[in-house]
């Protein structure tokens, strides 16, 4: 059944089809302006720029800097179901400090980050094409990447706790959101000339209101699980394992990239990702819901 909206005309019901284009086009321009955004606010830094500008930059140095990658970014498609696709975009910035914040101060602001990742899941096999669901999570926290420990023999150990927001921007029954405190510690074995040994668990506590899902956490839990291995130029895989707290119920996703330059002669500067996922909640809308097991193939910008 369709939607009953008011015209000068009086009411009439729009199509279903009609109102999944109109989300689907909306849904575009928000990716439209967000792409844009990011493309004015993270610009690229030359390395020999001493000065406080950046030349063809809105934005002065000394700003552009305290941007960095998060998470990996990538744009992948599947054909299970029907044709569908998965992107993320992922960012953070840092508040205060110098350029590099494992140099000098060692206090507790100079670590500080705020961050925003965006997953969207993309059914393009279907008409009009529509965005299925979109996860939209700032966070802000702690991180260090190095604390000068080696726990259990690794060559780095680094730690990020924070609070972080995700919500899939949507209303009334289709409406999810959920906040949480988290903390991920990061363990490093490995020769960084050979391959990259890194296990990060982490681990949450829900907070504030959960009436959009009241029972995430039996699909969810209260933790997840990545290990990652790679080689610098060459193979990268990690694994990303959650247990809801509730039986059967949890995921698992796993990576693998490969650089194309490696294959193109140098000549594309990203990587060839592969995906697999298989198990409850891959996207925030359907949290409860276990879809068919996905593979998809496509590009990895940032690993």
């Amino acid at each position: 059944m369709g939607q009953a909206v008011v015209s000068s005309e009086g009411y009439h019901v729009v199509a279903p089809a009609t109102v999944a284009a109109r989300e689907s086009g909306v849904s575009m321009l928000r990716l439209g302006i967000l792409v844009a955004l990011w493309l004015i606010v993270i610009p690229h830094v030359p390395a020999d720029v001493d000065s406080g500008e950046t030349t063809g930059s809105p934005l002065p140095a000394r700003y552009a800097r305290k941007f960095s990658l998060n998470e990996p970014m990538y744009f992948s498609v599947g054909w299970r179901e029907t044709g569908n696709a998965r992107f993320q975009i992922s960012f953070r910035y840092r508040f205060v400090g110098s350029d590099d914040p494992e140099q000098g101060s060692d206090a507790l602001a100079s670590h500080l980050y705020f961050a925003y990742t965006q997953t969207s899941l993309w059914d393009i096999g279907s008409q009009s094409a529509p965005f299925r669901d979109t996860s939209y999570r700032p966070s802000l926290f702690f991180f260090r990447s190095d604390l000068g420990q080696h726990w259990f023999g690794a060559r780095q150990c680094g730690i990020q706790a924070g609070v972080e927001h995700e919500s899939n921007g949507r209303a009334d029954a289709a409406s999810r959101s959920v906040n949480t405190i988290f903390v991920r510690p990061m363990l490093a074995w490995g020769d960084r000339r050979q391959y990259v040994w890194t296990f990060a668990p982490k681990v949450w506590i829900y907070v504030g209101d959960l009436s959009d899902n009241p029972n995430i956490a039996d699909y969810r839990g209260w933790a997840e699980l990545l290990l990652k291995v790679e080689k610098r130029g060459s193979w990268g895989f990690s694994l990303i394992g959650r247990k809801g707290s509730r039986r059967p119920y949890g995921s698992i996703e796993f990576n693998a990239s490969y650089p194309l330059d490696r294959l193109l002669a140098g000549r594309f500067d990203s990587y060839l990702h592969f995906q697999y996922f298989a198990g409850w909640g891959e996207s925030l809308l359907d949290y409860d819901v276990k879809r068919a097991s996905q593979l998809r193939i496509g590009l990895m910008l940032v690993r």
